[in-house]
């Protein structure tokens, strides 16, 4: 069984976790991951990219040459 939980970092570096399982008794393995957690939909997402989108306001940033692309066999 995963169970995943959102919680939010308490202003002292903590987290409060707090689970309920039907298996008293019974000896479990925990992991907790601290990952920050990805945008979780699509909207988020978009509102991330209209965020950022033109943001870079450095007039001396300019993107290199990509080069050319290599060429391989076709698929047969």
């Amino acid at each position: 069984m995963t169970i995943r939980k959102r919680i939010t970092v308490g202003s002292d570096g903590n987290i409060v976790l707090a689970v309920g399982l039907e298996r008293a008794g019974t000896e479990m393995e925990v992991v907790v991951s601290d990952a920050p957690r990805s945008p979780a939909s699509d909207e988020e997402w978009h509102a991330f990219l209209r965020r950022t989108a033109g943001s870079i306001d450095d007039p001396t940033f300019f993107r290199h040459p990509q080069g050319e692309f290599e060429q391989r066999d076709p698929i047969e």
